[in-house]
Order: structure tokens, then sequence, then C-alpha cells
């Protein structure tokens, strides 16, 4: 799946729209979102020192599926690998209305901050794609979730 970068229409030529559709990038399906914001700050300040924060966004870096509320720790490792030229697709198979329920959590670039939620229990199957040679944080680069 692409996303691509809006455009105003008003600002560009015409014609330059011909030479703007390669402004297109993988994104992660709804499945996660993109990016994050957090504000982080120290727990104790640190005597001499004054702390700071970055104020930018987190990029996804990384996808877990659990067998029930992150919190129990019973993440799931996938049970199949496609490997493409570029691209690899993880594929988890899940049961359709388990009494646990799975829970998807979202892992973002430099910070300890994650998101999760409980996923459709209809689902049966959910694929994770990663471009190959590329990481993000020690991580597979993600450009593609879907479930079904």
């Amino acid at each position: 799946m692409l996303k691509c970068f809006p455009i105003n229409m008003k600002t560009i030529p015409a014609l330059a729209i011909l030479f703007l559709a390669p402004l297109c990038a993988p994104a992660a399906d709804t499945y996660c979102p993109a990016t994050i914001e957090v504000r982080e700050e120290l727990k104790t300040a640190i005597p001499g020192w004054t702390a700071g924060n970055e104020n930018r966004p987190h990029a996804l870096a990384g996808i877990t599926f659990f067998d029930g509320p992150p919190a129990e720790k019973a993440s799931l490792v996938f049970d199949d690998e496609v490997k493409g030229k570029t691209t690899t697709a993880a594929i988890w198979k899940l049961e359709a209305n388990s009494k646990r329920g799975y829970w998807l959590s979202c892992i973002y670039d430099s910070t300890g901050v994650n998101v999760s939620k409980r996923l459709a229990p209809s689902l049966t199957e959910c694929r994770v794609v990663y471009r190959q040679g590329e990481s993000r944080s020690g991580l597979p680069l993600i450009t593609a979730v879907t479930c079904k």
C-alpha cells in the first residue's frame, strides 16, 4: 500500500504534477499509526543538568501480536514467511472468536512508548510486509499491515 503526500493544487503549476507522482511512500495500513508524538521527561532531575525534549514524531518501527492483553506478555511468533524479491511477509494465523482475544502492539522509533489495541474477533490472519535490507531502530522496515 502506498501513502502519497498531499499536494496543494493552488501553489503548483499543473505540468509540475506529472513530476510529483513519485512523492508516494510505502506506509503501514491503519492497524498502527504511522507516527506518534510523545512527551517524555526525566523521572528524577540530575543535579547540574537541564532536561530537554526533541519534540518530533516517532515513526512506526515494529509490530507485535499477542494472545490476550499485551500486559500478559504472551507474544506470538509468525506462522509463515513469504519472501519476494524486495519484501518479506510474515503471516500470523489467528483462531476466530478466540476466548482470550488477539491484540496488536505498535512499537515506535526512539521511544519506549507504544500503543496497543484488541483486534476484531472475526480475524483469522494478519500479514506484515517488510522491505528487505532496510530497518528502523534495528527492526525490519514495515511497508504494510493487513488482517482478514
